[in-house]
């Protein structure tokens, strides 16, 4: 994992979706004081919180509670690829759901990388 803070990526996470820390405490039913204190680096999140974050900004927990050092993230996991995972994991599935997803979505994504790759 990289080297970036907890206060970075939570930062960078409000500017993505255009949202003041106001808004995310509102969001979250965070004291306003505490959004400071984890964007500022004052503290981090303790793992409670964390589940709160993730629900407020639509991520898995486990990513939330990794940027916040609570668990081990897998070092060549690039932070895109960290968040897509974290995504898809909050996903309902179901067996259509399964299909559709890796049949198109996926499928297409992969069709796409090698003939970009292979020049085509």
């Amino acid at each position: 994992m990289n080297d970036e803070s907890f206060g970075g990526w939570l930062k960078r996470q409000l500017q993505r979706r255009e949202w003041s820390q106001a808004k995310f405490a509102r969001q979250g039913n965070f004291s306003p004081s505490s959004v400071s204190a984890w964007i500022n680096n004052e503290r981090v999140p303790d793992p409670g919180s964390c589940d709160l974050i993730a629900d407020a900004l639509g991520l898995d927990r486990d990513l939330v509670l990794a940027i916040a050092g609570h668990r081990p993230v897998e070092d060549d996991d690039s932070p895109l690829v960290r968040e897509f995972i974290a995504k898809v994991r909050r996903v309902d599935w179901n067996v259509e759901g399964r299909a559709g997803m890796f049949d198109t979505i996926v499928g297409k994504w992969i069709d796409d990388d090698r003939k970009m790759r292979e020049g085509t």
